[in-house]
């Protein structure tokens, strides 16, 4: 059982929506930090991160090449509202 007052609140429900991207005329998508994916600082990484994978599935556009590893490093903390995401496929194969 969790301490009233601890902060937890429960993540929302549509987590599809919520890293949702629609794509733009100059190849990007572009989607939203949507509020409620909190911790103290801003919106928890892990959540941004997934939003950043799945642009990357849209550009690799191929079912059977999922993400296996991803690593990033926060310049600073994210903050709720309207993004971009621009993704290339540098090298496809083995």
């Amino acid at each position: 059982m969790l301490a009233p007052g601890c902060g937890y609140r429960p993540a929302p429900v549509g987590f599809d929506d919520d890293i949702a991207l629609r794509p733009t005329d100059d190849g990007a998508w572009e989607g939203e930090i949507a509020p409620g994916w909190h911790t103290p600082r801003g919106p928890l990484g892990g959540y941004v991160m997934a939003i950043l994978i799945h642009g990357l599935e849209l550009a690799v556009d191929d079912s059977e090449r999922t993400a296996r590893s991803v690593t990033a490093h926060f310049l600073r903390p994210p903050v709720d509202g309207p993004v971009i995401v621009s993704a290339a496929v540098e090298r496809a194969g083995r």
